[in-house]
């Protein structure tokens, strides 16, 4: 692509789209003439980045029809082994707890008032509870730090979270099976959390928002390592009612 045009930018921004689920696959792309006007560029400029969409296979363009996606995903990005044990679950919950919270600082930081739509949207999505099975309650829960990272508006971000999904989707699930995933005094914390880290984010109180994500991180990992140690929901409970409505939570 030519070094001086501005078509580096828009095939970024159209890939950012992509692997953010913006743009489904098989979904269509807007035509050139409005790619043009969002942009505010030639429509040699669209075709360019196109193009190298096209080169890449994220993109394919049908003759009369226009520019479909073809993957969302990078097929050349590298990805964590799965997770073999328990152990190896609350070690995903160490590395989150140190990603995750620069996330939402991030989020607070750099998102607007079109991505706070979204958000409170998949707040209201994952809060419901009324997925059909865990696996459906768990994918809400993984798509609400998906789209935390896609509002901070680094794609560095956004790629590690992708890179680590099925880890993340593993953790979840063992935490749903073991205590439980209709309880409803589970369902009351982990919402707590959820919504302390949304109102971080929409009120750019970025100190807020990366605190509530580590504290929902770390009780989360604590369920695990209770879990490892052979305890029981009552157990867990009353140790995360501590951790959350004891003194000092935020400190």
């Amino acid at each position: 692509m030519p070094r001086n045009s501005r078509s580096p930018f828009i095939y970024k921004e159209l890939l950012i789209r992509i692997q953010q689920g913006v743009y489904k696959e098989g979904d269509k792309l807007p035509t050139e003439i409005q790619l043009s006007e969002e942009f505010h560029a030639s429509r040699p400029v669209i075709r360019s980045a196109l193009e190298q969409l096209r080169k890449e296979n994220y993109v394919e363009s049908i003759r009369g029809s226009g520019t479909f996606v073809r993957q969302t995903k990078d097929p050349t990005m590298i990805r964590f082994a799965p997770i073999s044990d328990l152990h190896e679950a609350i070690q995903c919950m160490e590395y989150r707890a140190i990603l995750e919270p620069e996330i939402a600082y991030q989020a607070a930081v750099n998102s607007n008032e079109k991505d706070h739509a979204v958000l409170r949207q998949v707040l209201d999505q994952v809060s419901e509870h009324k997925g059909e099975s865990v696996k459906d309650n768990v994918h809400n829960d993984l798509n609400f730090h998906l789209t935390i990272a896609s509002i901070a508006h680094n794609r560095f971000y956004y790629q590690a979270m992708q890179m680590l999904a099925e880890q993340i989707l593993d953790s979840i699930s063992q935490v749903a099976w073991h205590f439980g995933n209709k309880s409803e005094d589970l369902c009351l914390l982990k919402d707590f959390w959820h919504r302390e880290i949304v109102r971080g984010i929409l009120i750019r109180d970025a100190a807020l928002a990366r605190t509530a994500m580590e504290m929902h991180i770390r009780r989360a990992m604590s369920n695990l390592i209770l879990q490892s140690h052979g305890k029981t929901t009552a157990d867990y409970l009353k140790y995360d009612k501590f951790k959350v409505f004891g003194k000092g939570c935020y400190s």
